[in-house]
């Protein structure tokens, strides 16, 4: 259990790869409008990984679905800093309902992810 949590915790991926990844896709989007649609492009080119399974965080809380169980919370808290992270771009964008819309964010990415992982294609 000790060891689900642990990987569930750090993502079960590479996580150097995947900030790499949408900080160069952030250096090519300087406007900070923009910013927020950065994330989405990371994703897509996630989807297109020979590696890519859906979202372990999600596949994860679905599995131990019990919130206070240490893979669910592992796996929720992960979600909690990707919506802290929407917020702080979209705070940077200038939008005073970041938070609202960070929610919307969120949703949106994990349900591009399921869709993605479900239809095998990005």
């Amino acid at each position: 259990m000790k060891i689900l949590v642990a990987s569930v915790g750090q993502g079960g991926l590479n996580r150097t790869d995947d900030v790499r990844l949408v900080q160069e896709l952030l250096n090519r989007h300087i406007q900070p409008p923009q910013r927020p649609l950065v994330v989405f492009d990371a994703l897509g080119e996630w989807f297109k990984t020979p590696t890519f399974r859906g979202c372990p965080f999600v596949s994860s809380a679905a599995e131990f679905r019990d919130p206070a169980d240490p893979v669910h919370q592992a796996a929720w808290a992960f979600k909690r800093g990707l919506r802290d992270y929407f917020q702080t771009l979209l705070r940077e964008a200038g939008r005073s309902d970041h938070a609202a819309i960070a929610d919307a964010f969120l949703l949106l990415a994990d349900g591009a992810m399921v869709r993605a992982a479900m239809e095998g294609k990005p």
